[in-house]
């Protein structure tokens, strides 16, 4: 792509939504019941929840991590009781993931502390439109950027 304004255009985006995400992710959060996730076991787990009964090697395809390194998120992760590992096959030597019960209320939890600090932020910054076509728009965004993730490799 050129170096013109429209290339500018999609740096200065890419900037923002990093620093929208950092800001959305905080020092902390007000429930002290979310359990905090780093992005990498983030990544793992909006994997997992979206696919339940997921192998390992499908979410490896779908994050991009190293198995060796998922295996390591993966076991963190069953360790706080968020993952639940379960045989999928005959023999049992292909594994699935699930979540759990605990990782579906951290989940919720976790989606009304997004809520309550966007539906906020929107209000003090004035903003009234409907946020449909923006989630459409960024989820499309990120099937793009994902799709060229995965055709890179």
């Amino acid at each position: 792509m050129d170096d013109d304004a429209g290339s500018q255009d999609w740096a200065d985006l890419a900037d923002l939504l990093l620093t929208l995400a950092r800001e959305i992710q905080g020092p902390g959060y007000r429930d002290r019941r979310i359990v905090p996730l780093t992005s990498a076991e983030a990544a793992v787990m909006r994997f997992v929840d979206r696919n339940p009964g997921s192998t390992l090697g499908e979410v490896a395809s779908a994050t991009g991590f190293q198995r060796s390194n998922l295996s390591t998120l993966v076991s963190s992760l069953a360790g706080r009781g968020l993952v639940e590992k379960r045989g999928g096959s005959a023999d049992g030597r292909v594994i699935e993931l699930h979540p759990t019960r605990e990782a579906g209320e951290n989940l919720a939890r976790l989606r009304a502390e997004w809520t309550d600090l966007l539906a906020d932020a929107a209000q003090r910054s004035q903003i009234s439109s409907t946020t449909d076509e923006t989630i459409e728009l960024l989820g499309r965004l990120l099937e793009g950027v994902a799709s060229r993730r995965r055709d890179s490799r």
